[in-house]
């Protein structure tokens, strides 16, 4: 039969109040330990993302919201390259100081490509994809960014622990989810 935790354990004493609050952060549901394990992995993916911004924005001389919002202009289906906006993508930098927000965001959005090479861009835009498909979180400033990358990190850490744990149980993570969802 199944080994129900003792309660004086740790590690269940700081899996159970996290169960629902990871949940409840995530999208998918985690109805098998497939789902469990996908869910497990792209939160490993970013994890690493979220920490490699602040590196990034630095090298780009950015704040790493402004990098992240460059990245979600990327991922809006709508966003048109420079080409087919009449633009060539070069403005002189004396003209870059009057341009508003939106449209640094643009140039900068168009400039990673050239500045972090175009395997990082695109991975790092496919981590913000799948952040917005995970995360039930809105991602548009600054105050939302540091909330996405807290539920990353708590949802990574959870399944790190849930995995440790469920390891020591002799039992898949889903078994161990199941009965943290039955307390």
């Amino acid at each position: 039969g199944k080994r129900m935790p003792t309660p004086t354990d740790s590690s269940w004493e700081w899996l159970l109040p996290r169960q629902l609050e990871v949940e409840l952060s995530l999208r998918c549901q985690l109805q098998s330990q497939d789902a469990l394990l996908a869910a497990s992995e792209t939160l490993e993916t970013l994890n690493a993302f979220f920490k490699a911004l602040q590196p990034c924005a630095e090298k780009l001389g950015v704040e790493k919201d402004v990098l992240f919002q460059a990245l979600l202009l990327r991922t809006k289906d709508d966003a048109k390259s420079f080409d087919s906006q009449g633009g060539d993508g070069f403005i002189p930098m004396h003209q870059a100081k009057v341009l508003d927000r939106g449209e640094k965001l643009n140039v900068l959005s168009h400039e990673l490509e050239d500045r972090l090479g175009l395997e990082t861009t695109n991975s790092m835009t496919s981590c913000v994809q799948k952040t917005k498909l995970l995360l039930r979180v809105k991602l548009e400033d600054f105050h939302d960014l540091e909330m996405g990358a807290q539920a990353v990190s708590t949802a990574h850490r959870f399944f790190c622990e849930l995995k440790k744990y469920a390891d020591r149980q002799k039992q898949t993570e889903y078994e161990i989810l199941e009965a943290l969802r039955a307390v």
